[in-house]
């Protein structure tokens, strides 16, 4: 799977997790997994650049483009919003509950 630079934030393996239990074909499987990041990735960057400045949003955006896994990333963030990281900790597992929720439904 792929890291990102929150992923040691976020429980986004554990999520992934949650499929194993289900009988999926590979493909759906993997269809899943794809979704389930998007809905992270897109859930932790519109709360990054809804907690940062403005004139910073196309640097972050430039830096994560560059390379996704740099934890050079959170570290610039943390110096425009210092308590991110916790945030970030809580949105992880609010995104988490409501995966699951989704999938035992």
């Amino acid at each position: 799977m792929s890291q990102y630079f929150y992923s040691h934030l976020v429980p986004l393996d554990e999520a992934v997790a949650l499929l194993d239990a289900r009988q999926l074909t590979d493909e759906e499987k993997e269809d899943l997994i794809n979704l389930i990041h998007s809905i992270f990735h897109h859930r932790i960057l519109d709360h990054i650049l809804k907690n940062t400045p403005k004139s910073e949003h196309a640097r972050i955006i430039k830096m994560i483009s560059a390379d996704p896994s740099d934890f050079g990333i959170i570290v610039h963030v943390k110096t425009l919003s210092p308590d991110i990281d916790l945030q970030l900790q809580d949105l992880g597992k609010s995104i988490y509950y409501e995966v699951s929720l989704l999938l035992n439904r």
